[in-house]
């Protein structure tokens, strides 16, 4: 399913997660902004991306981050991890689950 095709309570559900996720990840002290992309080629399936913006890195405001980050340093798994704990938990709160990080 694509976004224009969600019934509209799983749209309804589907804004709620997503502005979620976009504020715990703008909540994180090396993230500047998140940026979402909805990518599709005509498949049959959603293809969203959430990406925080790099904090301080104010050349990348506007930019595609997909564009640059290949050109970009690789973030260490543990700084990945890190980051993601917190977001994990508060989706854990919000809306149950077990929070497992791979």
């Amino acid at each position: 399913m694509d976004i224009s095709s969600m019934k509209p309570a799983w749209a309804a559900e589907f804004g709620v997660l997503t502005a979620s996720i976009a504020a715990q990840v703008e909540a994180l002290p090396s993230v500047g902004r998140a940026q979402i992309a909805k990518y599709g080629d005509g498949g049959a399936h959603l293809h969203l991306l959430l990406m925080g913006r790099p904090a301080r890195m104010l050349q990348l405001r506007g930019s595609p981050l997909l564009d640059w980050e290949e050109n970009l340093p690789r973030v260490p798994e543990a700084v990945l991890r890190a980051n993601a704990r917190p977001i994990v938990e508060e989706l854990v709160l919000e809306y149950g689950g077990t929070g497992r990080l791979g």
